[in-house]
């Protein structure tokens, strides 16, 4: 247990392990408790169009807001009425139901992870509950109410079925529907790769043969595995697997991005995502509200740096310092103004002693970085200063 709770707070760190020792909770637990703490503390976020390095406090209050069918938060007003009207007084029960619900989800608003409404599911029950007991207690003793409960009933249950088969991806009707959740949130509120059924079915019919796909969930699942004739396109899950993917000059379509892609989130910043260009592109089609389709041929040259830079770390760790320095120049050469690409660069010339020409690249990184949005700074800033300070102090007089 002290190895998994490594890299977390002391305090936090120091009260997970004495769980542990002295068995207050189940170990299973408290393994899970220290992965999802570690995940989020990595994990940026992705809301209203905007990427944060971390978590943010109104996420999953907005998550409600989008997720919830209109006609369900028209039923939560009604009970709230209900309940400051005194027409609804069952004390006990409207205690079990709003102090769990509000403790859950104050815990998951203080959490820095924030991927997904499914995280906070086991809060619906009991608004459903909730927002059932209030209705009902209003409907049974006014027909005006009856009728107004009917009426929203019947909007939840039409709003749910007009979003079928796409509910993964589901916004209530404020929001624009499921077409356009992917504008507010990603990842499980919007893909999660369960569309290669549906991609396969317009591969099909479109008779496509050749085709490219930055897909959500590769490398867990690949569209190989469904029949789909496309090559992989580099997302910020597939660096983690090998081999490397080698992407051409050119790309000639249709490009397949899955929507979780397309915003780049996983990668910290819209400076480092090789699809920001997409973003203001119309799609040619949108395949169950979750990937995008896009005709033509594109240069999308940091999904193609990507390798090289990926390459030169993985070299200079095997010690080829000078492949290393190949391929971070080669990164550089396709994409100058990629981020990851000169700081490789600066790196592997450092390795090797050339500190003027390190510190340019370093430079023209940190330049970079500075665009970046404000949450995503402090790591690439802290990184690139770091390493001219080392330059700095091995080039000062006398060393």
């Amino acid at each position: 247990m002290d190895s998994a709770a490594h890299g977390l707070k002391p305090l936090l760190a120091q009260g997970i392990v004495f769980f542990a020792h002295h068995h207050l909770l189940p170990e299973s637990y408290l393994f899970g408790l220290c992965d999802v703490i570690n995940v989020g503390n990595w994990s940026p976020t992705y809301i209203f169009g905007k990427v944060y390095t971390h978590g943010v406090w109104y996420y999953f209050p907005v998550a409600l807001a989008i997720k919830l069918t209109l006609g369900l938060m028209g039923l939560l007003l009604i009970a709230a009425a209900a309940v400051f009207s005194g027409r609804f007084r069952p004390a006990r029960e409207i205690f079990f139901l709003v102090v769990p619900a509000a403790i859950y989800l104050a815990i998951a608003i203080a959490s820095p992870l924030n991927i997904g409404i499914r995280h906070i599911l086991p809060v619906f029950p009991f608004l459903i509950l909730l927002a059932a007991g209030g209705a009902c207690a209003l409907a049974r003793n006014s027909k005006r109410w009856l009728y107004a409960v009917a009426a929203l009933v019947t909007f939840h249950c039409l709003s749910s079925l007009m979003a079928y088969p796409n509910y993964l991806a589901y916004a209530n009707e404020a929001w624009g529907g499921p077409s356009q959740t992917h504008r507010y949130l990603t990842d499980s509120n919007t893909d999660w790769g369960q569309q290669l059924i549906a991609v396969k079915a317009y591969v099909d019919e479109h008779h496509i043969h050749e085709c490219w796909f930055a897909y959500f969930a590769a490398d867990v699942i690949l569209p190989n595995d469904y029949g789909i004739p496309c090559k992989l396109l580099p997302t910020a899950d597939t660096s983690w697997v090998g081999p490397e993917i080698e992407v051409p000059p050119v790309v000639h379509g249709p490009v397949f991005i899955s929507y979780g892609d397309l915003v780049g989130y996983e990668f910290g910043s819209e400076k480092r995502n090789p699809y920001q260009a997409f973003i203001a592109r119309t799609p040619d089609a949108v395949i169950q509200d979750g990937v995008a389709v896009y005709n033509g041929d594109y240069s999308i040259p940091m999904a193609r740096a990507i390798k090289y830079v990926n390459d030169a770390w993985r070299l200079r760790q095997s010690k080829d310092l000078a492949g290393a320095l190949q391929s971070a120049e080669t990164a550089v050469s396709i994409d100058p103004e990629f981020i990851n690409a000169q700081r490789v660069l600066g790196r592997m010339l450092q390795d090797q002693g050339r500190n003027e020409e390190a510190a340019i690249h370093y430079n023209q990184a940190l330049a970079i970085a500075r665009t970046m949005e404000p949450s995503a700074q402090e790591e690439p800033v802290n990184w690139i200063n770091q390493r001219l300070a080392e330059i700095s102090k091995s080039t000062a007089p006398g060393k």
